[in-house]
C-alpha cells in the first residue's frame, strides 16, 4: 500500500512538475507574440525612425525622462496624469536610456494583461473550448489594440490593464461561483484587486475604473441584497486597502519632497475641470468610423448579455456586464473622441467571445467567424504597420538653428513634447508643452501659466500658435518681456527676452 501511496505521489509530482513547464512555455510564448507585435506596431520600437512623433506618448517618456535623470514630475515637468505612467517611462528609461526601455515595459505589461486575460478565459470555458479556439480568443486582441493605441503602445491604459485584468478574473470566480451555487461570498481578496485597479486607474487617469467600478457596484449591490453585511464590511476594508496600496506611496514620495499639492493638481483637481470643462464630444463628431470603433465593444457588452438573458441566463456576472457595458457606452458617447479610451473596454471582450461561443454551440461556426476575425484584423495590422512606417517626424531646421545658436537657452511653448529629445533640450518650465490647450479647461491653470511666463528663464522663446485661439494664453507676457524677432514659414514665433 505504502509503494501506491509514493507512486501517485511520484505521479502527482510529475503532473505538477509538467504543468509549471506547460505554463511556463505559455508565458514565454505570450511574451514573444506580445514583443512581435509592439515591435511591428509601436513607433518607440527600433523598426521605426527616431523623433517620430508619438503625442501623448512622448508626453510620457518626456515626464519618464526628467524623472530618471533626478528630476520630479509636476514640478520640474508637468502634465494632467497619474504618476504611474510616469513612473513605468522612468523605469525604461533607467533599463536603456530610451524609449526601447519603455517598450520593453510595455511588453511586459501587456504580457502579464495577457495571462490574466487567459485565466478568464479558462475560468468561463470549463474545457468546453478547444485550446485553439482559445489562443484565437486570447491573440485577437492584440491588433484590435494596435488599432485603438496608434501610434504608439505607451499609454496610460497600457499601464492599467495588468490590474483592470487582474481584478476582472476574480471578479469572474467569485461571480460565476455564485451562480454557480458554490459560494455565497465575495472573496477579500477580490476587493483587494478592484482597489488596486482603481488605486492604478487614479495613478493614471481616474476614468479608466469605471469598468471595475461598476463590477464592484455590483457586487455591493448583491452583498446588501443578501444581507451578507460581515462579507460587504469585510470587502470593503480590502478595497480601501488595495486603494492605498497604490495611492500611499505616491502620495508620501511627493510629500516628503515638498510637491505633494502639485501631484493632487495634476492627478485629480485639474482633471475634474477638464471632464467638465472638455468641448468635443464623440456623439457630435460626426465621425462614423470613430463612433463604431469606440462604442462597438461597450454596444456588445449590452447586447451579449442581453441574449443570454433572453435565454434565461440570469446570472451575477451577466448582469454586471450588461450594467458596465450601459455605463461605458454613456460615458464614451459624452467624452472626447480618443479611441485609446476603449482600451479599458478591451478585458471584457473574452468574456463576450467565450459566451458568443456558447451561443452559437458549433465549434465549426464559432472557430471560422473567430479565424476570419483575427485574419482580418491581423492584416488590417500589417495595412496599419505600412502606414506607421510612414509616420511623421519632428525635424525643423529654424527650431535647430535656435537651439544651436542659444546653447539650449531656449522653451518652447505649443510644441509638441518630441521636440525636447529631439533636440536634447531640458524643458525651462514645468508647463512646457500643450499649454493653450491645457489651459482651456482651467482658469486657475492660466493664471499659473501666464504667471510662470511672465519671468523668462531662457534666451529665446519659441513659440507656435493654437488655431482654437486668436493669440496665445501669455500673449500680454510676450508683449511685455520679449521681442518678436522672426517668424518662420511654418508660422512659428521666434521671440527672445529683453
Amino acid at each position: 500500500m505504502h509503494q501506491h501511496v509514493k507512486t501517485d505521489r511520484s505521479r502527482t509530482g510529475r503532473g505538477k512538475a509538467a504543468s509549471l513547464v506547460r505554463s511556463a512555455g505559455w508565458g514565454l510564448l505570450n511574451l514573444l507574440v506580445v514583443a512581435s507585435t509592439l515591435l511591428l506596431a509601436d513607433t518607440e520600437s527600433p523598426l521605426f525612425h527616431d523623433h517620430t512623433i508619438s503625442y501623448d506618448s512622448d508626453i510620457f517618456a518626456l515626464a519618464g525622462r526628467i524623472w530618471a535623470d533626478g528630476g520630479l514630475p509636476y514640478v520640474d515637468y508637468w502634465d494632467h496624469k497619474g504618476p504611474l505612467i510616469f513612473l513605468a517611462n522612468a523605469v525604461g528609461y533607467v533599463l536603456t536610456g530610451s524609449t526601447v526601455g519603455v517598450l520593453i515595459v510595455d511588453a511586459i505589461l501587456i504580457t502579464v494583461t495577457m495571462l490574466f486575460l487567459w485565466l478568464v478565459i479558462d475560468e468561463l470555458a470549463e474545457r468546453t473550448l478547444h485550446i485553439a479556439v482559445r489562443v484565437l480568443i486570447l491573440w485577437t486582441l492584440l491588433p484590435w489594440l494596435s488599432e485603438l493605441l496608434i501610434p504608439s503602445w505607451n499609454m496610460c491604459e497600457t499601464v492599467c490593464l495588468p490590474f483592470l485584468a487582474a481584478a476582472l478574473w476574480l471578479a469572474v470566480c467569485d461571480m460565476k461561483a455564485i451562480g454557480d451555487g458554490r459560494t455565497d461570498r465575495i472573496a477579500p481578496a477580490t476587493a483587494l484587486a478592484q482597489g488596486i485597479a482603481c488605486g492604478a486607474s487614479l495613478m493614471t487617469r481616474a476614468t479608466n475604473a469605471i469598468g471595475v467600478c461598476v463590477l464592484t457596484l455590483t457586487m455591493v449591490i448583491w452583498l446588501v441584497a443578501n444581507r451578507r453585511w460581515a462579507n460587504l464590511a469585510h470587502c470593503a476594508l480590502a478595497f480601501i486597502g488595495g486603494m492605498l496600496l497604490l495611492y500611499a506611496p505616491f502620495a508620501i514620495y511627493f510629500a516628503a519632497r515638498g510637491a505633494f499639492d502639485d501631484f493632487m493638481y495634476g492627478t485629480l483637481i485639474y482633471n475634474l475641470g477638464h471632464i467638465s470643462n472638455a468641448p468635443t464630444r464623440l456623439v457630435t463628431s460626426g465621425k462614423i468610423y470613430d463612433m463604431a470603433l469606440i462604442l462597438g465593444v461597450p454596444m456588445l457588452m449590452i447586447l451579449v448579455p442581453l441574449l443570454r438573458i433572453l435565454r434565461r441566463q440570469r446570472d451575477l456576472l451577466t448582469l454586471s456586464m450588461m450594467a458596465a457595458g450601459i455605463t461605458l457606452t454613456v460615458f464614451f458617447a459624452v467624452s472626447e473622441p480618443y479611441k485609446h479610451y476603449v482600451v479599458i473596454a478591451v478585458p471584457f471582450l473574452p468574456v463576450l467571445m467565450v459566451w458568443c461561443c456558447e451561443l452559437v454551440r458549433r465549434p465549426i461556426v464559432y472557430t471560422t467567424v473567430l479565424t476570419l476575425v483575427f485574419g482580418l484584423l491581423s492584416a488590417y495590422a500589417v495595412i496599419e504597420h505600412r502606414h506607421l512606417m510612414g509616420w511623421p517626424t519632428y525635424d525643423n531646421p529654424a527650431v535647430e538653428r535656435v537651439v544651436r545658436e542659444s546653447h539650449g537657452s531656449v522653451a518652447f511653448y505649443g510644441l509638441p513634447a518630441v521636440v525636447y529629445e529631439r533636440y536634447d533640450v531640458t524643458p525651462a518650465y514645468p508647463l512646457a508643452n500643450l499649454q493653450d490647450w491645457q489651459a482651456l479647461f482651467s482658469d486657475g491653470y492660466k493664471a499659473w501659466l501666464r504667471d510662470m511666463y511672465a519671468t523668462p528663464r531662457t534666451e529665446y522663446l519659441i513659440v507656435n500658435p493654437t488655431a482654437a485661439l486668436d493669440e496665445p494664453v501669455i500673449q500680454p507676457e510676450l508683449d511685455a518681456h520679449y521681442d518678436l524677432v522672426e517668424t518662420t514659414e511654418d508660422g512659428l514665433d521666434i521671440y527672445r527676452a529683453r
